[in-house]
């Protein structure tokens, strides 16, 4: 068979496929210049997603590929070429400078366009696969998610999918390139469905680039995150680019032959790109549902136990992981803090008053709002690089930024002492009453009691006084609320502790509406954190 000969749909088994693919791999092993080519290319635009992605990381995967797509794509036919004669590709003269210096414009305004379809094909195939294995994920109980997670994949993420989408959006370069016109180029993509095991090779290979593509940016997101230093995270990135120079090398070849094999003159399938196209609009806007609305599996409530100890463990995690309002006051109210968790769906308050000016807080998976004393609170916490837009209205400071999982997420925990829940496992709890679907737990041991509501224990204390009282509804299997009190001498202080827990469950949180409707970048986060 020779270049020149076209095959008809049902003419390329999949064995000439796997044919195609070793035929790539040695034209890539013998010819240095597609190496050369590749490596300049990758580099080329590894840099410029660096550069623009200092600025803000988003617009790394916004900026379209100007230095790949024009490279790589006056590249096509000479490179699709030499594969199609293995065995003679030494013949087939590999000169893509000459083909850039003729095709330029055409192969810039399709690596402009092309990125723009892409994108958005990238990120509704994220949202799908991505629905799909966290909402697995949910109904397997591993959750929530970590905040690494929620911040560092969606980018990659969408990058990965979007470089996965461009499989289909190689045959217009290949097109341009070979200096068809503007119709033939916008007919390559849509008539895929004419080559369907060359477009899965295709698409085979831009898969594999595409998840070292993602690895390789989760991996740098991990490295320069809050909080997170050391060079495992460096030398991940490291090895997957590295890795995804090769594999691009070896798979470039391929693709170029693959791309080039899909029938120009085929007729076009009006019947299946409309019904491709509805499924695809179907499944992205099932997913986005899913996201928006944090539809996913939630678990149950544990039994509460016969031991003390363990019965109010069992109730704080239930307590944790439903809805709950929990209110600790101090001195007879003159200082109270309340948080409100709404899992169902992932809304966090929290109300603080210590006799001036009080603070609320409140953040969900799009955005965190601020106030202090009817004025526009201040975040002091870091957020950048992955916060999108901050703007002040109505008293409040708004932040787009998944903040529900800083706050209340896989880091939160109720019984954490101080204004949460007296903590657990600090010393053995016994029922001093129990009644009416009610049993009073009380740890009444000074250690114990002084390591359940403070962090840190001086080496000499003399207690006057130690008991918590907690109230366990063992029909729920939640805590209703109890109190504590600690009255205590140390080398350096007295200690008076006096305080209320009114715990509530089953409770919603309101957005709030001085901040005004919902912005286009809090929407982003809102649909992208899931």
């Amino acid at each position: 068979m020779t270049h020149g000969e076209r095959l008809t749909p049902l003419s390329l088994p999949l064995g000439d496929v796997l044919s195609t693919l070793r035929a790539g791999a040695r034209v890539a092993a013998t010819r240095p210049q597609v190496v050369g080519l590749v490596a300049l290319a990758t580099l080329g635009e590894t840099f410029l997603r660096v550069a623009v992605g200092l600025v803000h990381p988003v617009y790394s995967v916004l900026i379209p590929p100007v230095v790949a797509v024009p490279l790589l794509g006056a590249g096509l036919p000479s490179v699709g070429a030499a594969v199609s004669a293995d065995g003679n590709s030494a013949a087939v003269d590999l000169d893509p400078v000459s083909t850039l210096r003729e095709r330029a414009g055409g192969l810039l305004a399709v690596a402009v366009v092309g990125h723009a379809v892409a994108l958005l094909a990238g990120a509704g195939l994220f949202l799908v696969v991505d629905t799909a294995v966290r909402y697995i994920l949910y109904w397997l109980g591993y959750g929530p998610l970590s905040m690494a997670v929620v911040l560092g994949v969606p980018l990659p993420g969408v990058g990965a999918g979007t470089i996965v989408a461009w499989g289909l959006l190689v045959p217009a370069a290949g097109r341009v390139a070979s200096g068809a016109g503007r119709r033939s180029a916008v007919r390559a993509p849509l008539t895929a469905a004419t080559a369907p095991l060359s477009t899965g090779g295709v698409l085979a290979a831009h898969i594999l680039v595409g998840v070292l593509a993602g690895i390789t940016g989760i991996a740098g997101f991990v490295a320069v995150g809050p909080g997170v230093r050391g060079p495992s995270p460096a030398m991940i990135a490291g090895v997957a680019g590295a890795g995804l120079v090769l594999v691009l090398a070896v798979c470039y070849p391929a693709v170029a032959a693959l791309a080039d094999r899909r029938r120009s003159d085929a007729e076009l399938p009006v019947q299946r790109v409309a019904i491709a196209v509805v499924l695809c609009v179907a499944l992205v806007a099932g997913a986005s549902a899913v996201r928006v609305t944090e539809t996913r599996p939630t678990g149950g409530a544990e039994p509460v136990p016969i031991d003390p100890s363990a019965a109010y463990a069992t109730a704080v995690g239930n307590t944790e992981s439903t809805n709950h309002v929990l209110t600790h006051s101090r001195n007879d109210g003159e200082a109270s803090v309340t948080w409100t968790v709404d899992r169902a769906d992932r809304q966090y308050r929290q109300t603080s008053d210590f006799g001036g000016d009080g603070t609320t807080v409140y953040a969900d998976p799009g955005a965190i709002y601020a106030t202090r004393g009817g004025e526009a609170g201040t975040l002091n916490w870091r957020t950048a690089p992955f916060d999108l837009a901050e703007r002040r209205s109505g008293g409040w400071t708004a932040v787009a930024y998944p903040a529900y999982w800083r706050l209340a997420g896989q880091s939160y925990v109720l019984d954490r002492g101080g204004f949460g829940l007296p903590e657990t496992g600090t010393g053995e709890w016994e029922t001093v009453d129990e009644g009416d679907g009610t049993r009073t737990l009380a740890l009444t041991d000074g250690d114990a009691v002084f390591a359940a509501l403070f962090d840190t224990r001086p080496e000499s204390i003399d207690y006057e006084n130690a008991e918590i009282q907690m109230r366990v509804d063992t029909d729920r299997g939640v805590v209703e609320g109890g109190r504590a009190s600690l009255n205590a001498t140390t080398p350096e202080r007295n200690v008076s502790f006096d305080a209320r827990y009114e715990v509530l469950t089953g409770r919603d949180v309101e957005t709030p509406s001085p901040p005004g409707p919902r912005t286009p970048s809090e929407w982003v986060w809102k649909l992208f954190a899931y």
